[in-house]
């Protein structure tokens, strides 16, 4: 719209353009007060802290925004239903402001969900390796025990073996007398 007035030269024309300008402001804001997951909104002020433990030195807090026009976008309506090209250019750069300030929040979000998915990497693989441990513990304790009691089994056959023995040499002797 803006770029539109900024080619037309009839005042009337750019007076439609300057009005529908005006009536997307107020979508801006619906649009972003609708912008929200499970009940919360980034777009509205509220930031978001996440415990990643018990420990709140553990909590990663993401920061919110007021993307309302009259908010962090700071668009304002129509200035004189842009009867000038002044008006137009101040609206074109309050515009390719806004588009600055929502590309900044963007990457924001985006280093704010690289954090996260970094430390829910590292949990996972900490949960995986942790895993590993105890099964592997857990493993070697059963071949440790079947080691052992074939061990004992082994003896146990020895003993029986060497009192058998024992018994018949006993026998043996007494036969020569």
């Amino acid at each position: 719209l803006v770029r539109r007035a900024q080619e037309a030269t009839d005042v009337t024309v750019r007076t439609t353009l300057a009005g529908q300008f005006d009536a997307l402001l107020p979508e801006i804001d619906l649009l972003a007060g609708r912008a929200n997951v499970n009940g919360f909104s980034l777009l509205g002020g509220n930031d978001l802290t996440i415990s990643l433990s018990g420990d709140v030195m553990a909590a990663v807090t993401v920061a919110s925004f007021k993307d309302a026009a009259a908010g962090d976008l700071a668009i304002k309506p129509s200035q004189k239903n842009w009867a000038t090209i002044a008006d137009i250019d101040l609206a074109a750069a309050e515009v390719k402001l806004a588009t600055v300030v929502l590309r900044s929040q963007a990457q924001a979000l985006r280093a704010s969900r690289s954090t996260l998915q970094i430390r829910q990497d590292f949990a996972k693989a900490m949960v995986d390796a942790l895993q590993t441990g105890m099964d592997n513990l857990t493993s070697a304790d059963s071949r440790d025990e079947r080691a052992n009691l074939l061990a004992l089994q082994g003896r146990q056959h020895l003993s029986t073996t060497a009192l058998s023995m024992a018994a018949q040499a006993g026998q043996n002797v007494l036969r020569l007398f």
